[in-house]
């Protein structure tokens, strides 16, 4: 998994091929990346991915909204990488209920 490469430096992509970049744009930075690679390790090892314990969490708090509930949902929410945040709702709304609940003076379309 790459997060980043050199411009005019080869990078080879095994079974596709190789390539010198020579402007890269790198959305994802490496911290991220490692948030989400320890993600699929939870996952392979059986664990539920961050964005299903982030998913529940959400269901929690709707269901009971306490302040431990929302300190729970703040942290599951936290454990998901940015980049995929937006998967924990649904295809419509994305992670925007989440989000209302910790920013609820923020204008909606800001955070699309």
């Amino acid at each position: 998994m790459v997060t980043n490469a050199n411009d005019g430096r080869w990078l080879e992509v095994p079974t596709l091929g190789r390539l010198i970049p020579t402007d890269g744009l790198w959305g994802i930075s490496a911290d991220q990346r490692i948030l989400e690679a320890k993600d699929i390790v939870s996952t392979l090892q059986g664990g539920e991915g961050a964005i299903q314990l982030c998913i529940a969490a959400h269901l929690r708090y709707e269901d009971a909204p306490s302040s431990e509930n929302k300190i729970a949902l703040r942290s599951a929410y936290d454990a998901v990488p940015t980049h995929l945040k937006m998967y924990c709702g649904d295809m419509d709304t994305k992670d925007s209920p989440i989000r209302q609940i910790f920013y609820p003076d923020d204008n909606e379309e800001q955070n699309t």
